[in-house]
């Protein structure tokens, strides 16, 4: 098993050749998850005044991870597919169902989609 630890180490190309051999590899976009995910505990906490003990931190971002990876893994099995490809048919359902309207900071155009900041209150 390979774990990718980097942003985009391993070429279209490889990545045929790895999965071929059999080889599982663990994305980038799933291996990396965990400190985006920790990340964004920060800023919610600072956004909101709280201070989350280290094990809440731990508890949640563990659950959020093993269920990210057990998605993940489930629909490469179901699908026969790579776990870097599953990762993405999983994050392509995810947003096909999310509302951005519901956002001020996202507008939608037909098919086009714009993202831009709207400045933060005080």
């Amino acid at each position: 098993m390979i774990v990718e630890g980097a942003n985009g180490p391993t070429s279209s190309k490889a990545d045929s050749i790895i999965y071929e051999k059999g080889i599982s590899v663990v994305p980038d976009i799933l291996a990396n998850a965990g400190g985006v995910t920790v990340s964004y505990f920060e800023w919610v906490q600072n956004r909101l005044g709280y201070k989350w003990t280290a094990e809440r931190v731990n508890r949640r971002s563990d659950r959020i991870m093993k269920d990210a990876f057990n998605n993940v893994h489930k629909t490469s099995l179901q699908y026969n597919v790579s776990l870097r490809i599953a990762a993405y048919m999983v994050a392509t359902f995810i947003l096909s169902s999310f509302s951005f309207s519901a956002f001020p900071f996202f507008r939608s155009r037909k098919t086009k989609i714009k993202f831009w900041l709207q400045p933060m209150e005080k």
